[in-house]
C-alpha cells in the first residue's frame, strides 16, 4: 500500500471545502465517503470495459482511498476521451476531477484559450510539481514515447512546445493499438510452421534459428517443424514468428505467397489490407513532417536519406547512441560524421508502402509500378480477413477480437508485430535466373548458397552494431488522465492522489480486465493479470499488442492542435495515390507547399529527443 499523500492544504480545509462545494451544487455528501474528501472520475467505459472500471474504484476506495482520505465516484461515458471538450468549459462546481483524454485531442485541448486556467491557458493543469513530489510515483514506468506525448509547454509569445521535456500534462493511463492480424488456417495451409518468440529469447528457445519474422530455411530448424514448397518450387521449411517483425522484403515477398496473381494456389486474393504507411516511414526516421531547426517541412516525399549511428556520435551538437537513428534537423550535418550508416529515405519507404496496393500497370512514380499485393479498399479491414480475402490487416487491440468471435472464427486469427526496417548479411531476396522485377524476387534460403557465399540469415552489424531501424508501434489510441484545470482547486491534491494510484500497479491491474485497453504501466502490460487472462486475450497473442505499445507513436492525426493540416493533401493521397492515380511526385508537387504552409500555421511545434 502507498503511503498517505501530504495534501497541499490541511486535509480538514479540504474536506470542509469539498463538502461545501458539493452542497452549492445541490449534492449530498456520499454516506459511503465516511467523511473522506470526494472527487468524481470520468471514464472513457463502455459496456465491455466498464465491470473493470468499477473494480477498480471500488478497490481504490477500499484500501488507498482510506489512507490518502479520498473517496472516488465513477462516472462511466464511452467515448468521453475523444468527445468531452464540453467538460472543460464548466463551472468548477461541476466539473470531473479526473478525466480520460485521448491523444487524438490532447493537443487541441491542451492549447484551448476558450477560458483562463490556472497556469494561464489550455484545460489540463500543470502536474510538475505533483510528480515531483510524490515517492510514490514513477513516471518512467511507461513507455516514453506515451508519456511525451502528454507533455506540453505553453508560450504567450511564440508556439508552443509539445513533446520530450515539456510540462507534463497528463499521466500515461490506458492504450488501444494497432497491430497486424493474420489469418492462422491460411498460413498452415501454406506449410508455414507457426511460432511465437520474442527476439532476445530466440537463441536459447530456438537456437538454430535467426532473428526473422519470416524465413524459409534449407534444413529442419528445430524438432517438429514441418517442410513444405516455397513459391519458388522448392522443398523448405517455412517459419513465421509472430514475435519479430518482418523486413520489407520479407513482408512483400510472404504477401505475394498469398496473392492469387502470383500463386494459384493461394487460399486468399491478396496478402494484406491496411492504410498506413505509418511503420514504414518511422522505422526509418521518417515522417509526414518534420522540423528543420526554423520551420517545419512537408516531408512525405522527402528524398534525402536517413541515418543510423553505428556508435556513440555528436551530430548538429547532439549526442546519439548506438542504435538511434538522427533527426532531420540534425542530418544535414550528418556527411561529416563518422559511425553512421544509412537508410532509405521517407520517399523510399513511401514509395515501398504505396507498392503494396498499387495494381502492377499503375505507377506509383516513374519507371516504378506496383506490386498488387495488398487490398487496396480499406473500407472493411475486419470482413476481408474472416471472409479469406486477405492473409494478414491492421486492426486494433480492442475490437477486432469481438468481430472475430462473433463471426465464430476466433481460432483462425492472431496478431503479430508491425514491420519494420532490418538489414540481412548478404540481403534477404534474389532475382530468379537473374530475371528483373517483383514477379521475379523470391526470398533467400538460409542454408543455401547464392553467388557462391552460403546465406545465414544474420542480422547485418557495422561497428558491433545491428542495422535494424526504429522499433514502431502502430499508431492507435493513448489515453492519459487528467485533472481539469476548471475543476475546484481545493480538490487537486486528492485528485492527483487516485490518478497516480490508478497508473500505478495496483490500479492497472484491474485496468488489465477491461478487454478494451492494454494497461499503460509496462509491469503490468507485460504481467500474468494481461497476457495470462483467457477472458482478455481470447486466445490471442497480447503480448503483441503490449510489445507494439512500448514503442507506440501517435498518428499524424493527433500531431498537432487539429487536423486542418492534413485535410487538403490527404484526400488525394487516399483517394488517388494509393490506387495509383496519380504519382508520387505529381502528389508532391501539387501539395508539399501548401502542406508546410498549413503546418507552419499550427500553434504547436513537437520535440522529439
Amino acid at each position: 500500500m502507498k503511503t498517505k499523500k501530504i495534501l497541499s492544504l490541511a486535509t480538514s480545509a479540504i474536506l470542509l471545502s469539498s463538502l461545501s462545494a458539493m452542497a452549492a451544487c445541490g449534492k449530498k455528501p456520499n454516506p459511503d465517503a465516511e467523511g473522506r474528501t470526494e472527487i468524481v472520475f470520468l471514464a472513457d467505459a463502455g459496456a465491455t470495459s466498464k465491470p473493470a472500471f468499477e473494480k477498480m474504484v471500488k478497490a481504490y476506495n477500499e484500501g488507498q482511498g482510506k489512507t490518502d482520505g479520498v473517496y472516488v465516484t465513477l462516472k462511466p461515458s464511452s467515448g468521453v476521451s475523444t468527445k468531452g471538450e464540453n467538460y472543460f468549459k464548466q463551472s468548477s462546481r461541476n466539473a470531473p476531477n479526473v478525466m480520460m483524454v485521448s491523444d487524438q485531442v490532447y493537443r487541441q485541448y491542451a492549447i484551448s484559450t476558450d477560458r483562463s486556467s490556472a497556469d494561464g491557458m489550455g484545460y489540463f493543469l500543470n502536474l510538475n510539481n505533483y510528480v515531483a513530489q510524490d515517492k510514490d510515483f514513477d513516471l518512467s514506468s511507461f513507455p516514453v514515447s506515451a508519456s511525451n506525448t502528454f507533455r506540453l509547454t505553453y508560450s504567450e509569445t511564440e508556439k508552443n512546445v509539445a513533446g520530450a521535456g515539456q510540462d507534463i500534462r497528463g499521466i500515461p493511463f490506458a492504450a488501444d493499438m494497432q497491430v497486424n492480424y493474420f489469418n492462422k488456417t491460411a498460413f498452415k495451409n501454406a506449410g508455414i510452421n507457426v511460432i511465437s518468440c520474442e527476439e532476445k529469447a530466440l537463441a536459447e528457445k530456438y537456437p538454430n534459428l535467426q532473428p526473422h519474422g519470416y524465413a524459409e530455411y534449407a534444413t529442419a530448424p528445430f524438432e517438429g517443424a514441418e517442410s513444405s514448397v516455397n513459391l519458388a518450387g522448392e522443398t523448405v521449411y517455412k517459419v513465421f514468428n509472430n514475435r519479430i517483425a518482418m523486413n520489407w522484403e520479407e513482408q512483400r515477398y510472404l504477401f505475394k505467397c498469398f496473392t492469387k496473381d502470383y500463386n494459384a494456389s493461394s487460399p486468399t486474393k491478396y496478402g494484406y489490407v491496411s492504410e498506413y504507411w505509418f511503420n514504414y516511414g518511422w522505422s526509418v526516421g521518417g515522417d509526414v513532417v518534420q522540423y528543420n531547426g526554423e520551420k517545419y517541412d512537408f516531408t512525405l516525399t522527402d528524398t534525402s536519406k536517413n541515418y543510423l549511428a553505428t556508435k556513440a556520435v555528436t551530430v548538429n551538437g547532439k549526442s546519439y547512441a548506438a542504435g538511434e537513428i538522427i533527426e532531420y534537423e540534425d542530418k544535414k550535418a550528418a556527411s561529416s560524421v563518422d559511425g553512421l550508416y544509412e537508410l532509405p529515405s521517407m520517399y523510399e519507404a513511401l514509395c515501398e508502402f504505396l507498392k503494396l496496393s498499387v495494381r502492377t500497370d499503375r505507377s506509383v512514380d516513374a519507371g516504378m509500378n506496383g506490386y498488387g499485393i495488398s487490398e487496396p479498399d480499406v473500407s472493411n479491414v475486419v470482413n476481408g480477413l474472416f471472409t479469406g480475402n486477405t492473409a494478414m490487416g491492421r486492426g486494433v487491440f480492442g475490437n477486432l477480437p469481438d468481430s472475430f468471435s462473433q463471426s465464430q472464427k476466433i481460432a483462425d486469427f492472431d496478431m503479430c508485430l508491425s514491420e519494420q526496417y532490418r538489414e540481412y548479411e548478404g540481403g534477404s531476396t534474389y532475382q530468379k535466373e537473374g530475371k528483373s522485377g517483383f514477379a521475379n524476387e523470391y526470398l533467400k534460403v538460409i542454408g543455401k548458397t547464392y553467388d557462391g557465399e552460403a546465406y545465414t540469415g544474420e542480422l547485418k552489424k557495422v561497428n558491433g552494431t545491428a542495422i535494424v531501424g526504429a522499433s514502431t508501434g502502430a499508431a492507435s489510441t493513448s489515453v492519459a488522465l487528467v485533472i481539469p484545470s476548471n475543476s475546484d482547486s481545493s480538490l487537486w491534491q486528492a485528485s492527483w492522489n487516485f490518478i497516480s494510484w490508478a497508473s500505478g500497479t495496483d490500479g492497472q491491474t484491474y485496468l488489465a480486465e477491461s478487454k478494451t485497453y492494454i494497461p499503460a504501466n509496462t509491469s503490468v502490460a507485460f504481467s500474468d493479470a494481461f497476457l495470462k487472462n483467457e477472458s482478455v486475450s481470447s486466445g490471442y497473442d497480447i503480448w503483441v499488442a503490449a510489445q507494439n505499445y512500448q514503442n507506440y507513436g501517435v498518428g499524424d492525426w493527433g500531431y498537432f492542435e487539429d487536423g486542418s493540416w492534413v485535410t487538403n493533401w490527404s484526400i488525394d493521397f487516399n483517394s488517388k495515390v494509393r490506387y495509383g492515380t496519380m504519382t508520387v511526385t505529381s502528389f508532391s508537387e501539387k501539395h508539399s507547399q501548401s502542406a508546410a504552409n498549413a503546418t507552419n500555421a499550427m500553434l504547436t511545434r513537437i520535440v522529439r529527443k
